[in-house]
């Protein structure tokens, strides 16, 4: 599967994870050609189409995201996302290696079965509640970083978390996927906070009341 075109439907993503809807629906051939790929793409179900965990992870990345930006351009009013939500989540449906898929099957059969607890804060489902868009695309060799980057710029973002006097405000994502933090957390180590703390400044000048 060629990454480029998405890469240059991705173009269009400001450096903070924020979609330029209108400039892509006047360049939004590289979107619909990689989508057109994922329709190609050899049957999910042959095990040689991934050469590692790494590979597959990155496909899904970039199919779930490619799909959210092309149902973004084709069902929201103008391009605005935002204004219907996650009304296109259950529908419609893509094909993808020979059969068909929404953005919810994406995300519970082959994305949230990887068990990692980064997932959520990387999955830009195109509500401001979700995490921020990625710039480029997914790469097996990279997919590792790209992840850890995404919960950072998630985390930094005093929309999802707030420091405050009377304790830290969290966004909602943390507490839905609340038990898979927990899990994946160290021996020893069981509050929610000690994930969100990894991803902080470790300076507290940069983000006030962290200390």
């Amino acid at each position: 599967l060629d990454y480029r075109p998405l890469a240059q439907a991705l173009r269009h993503v400001s450096a903070t994870g924020l979609v330029d809807y209108a400039a892509l629906k006047h360049d939004r051939l590289g979107l619909d050609e990689f989508v057109a790929q994922l329709g190609r793409a050899s049957p999910i179900n042959h095990p040689e189409q991934f050469e590692s965990a790494d590979d597959r992870l990155a496909f899904w990345l970039n199919a779930y995201h490619a799909l959210v930006l092309q149902a973004g351009l084709d069902r929201a009013p103008d391009g605005e996302l935002d204004s219907i939500g996650r009304s296109f989540y259950w529908l419609p449906s893509w094909a993808i290696g020979g059969r068909r898929f929404t953005l919810w099957s994406v995300e519970r059969r082959f994305l949230s079965q990887t068990g990692d607890p980064r997932l959520p804060f990387a999955l830009a489902c195109g509500a401001k509640g979700c995490a921020q868009l990625d710039g480029a695309p997914y790469q097996a060799d990279t997919v590792d970083a790209q992840l850890s980057d995404a919960v950072t710029r998630f985390v930094r973002d005093e929309r999802n978390v707030k420091l405050k006097p009377d304790g830290v405000h969290l966004s909602l994502l943390f507490r839905t996927h609340e038990a898979g933090i927990r899990a994946s957390l160290p021996e020893g180590r069981t509050h929610l906070l000690q994930f969100v703390w990894a991803f902080l400044p470790e300076a507290c000048v940069e983000r006030p009341g962290c200390d």
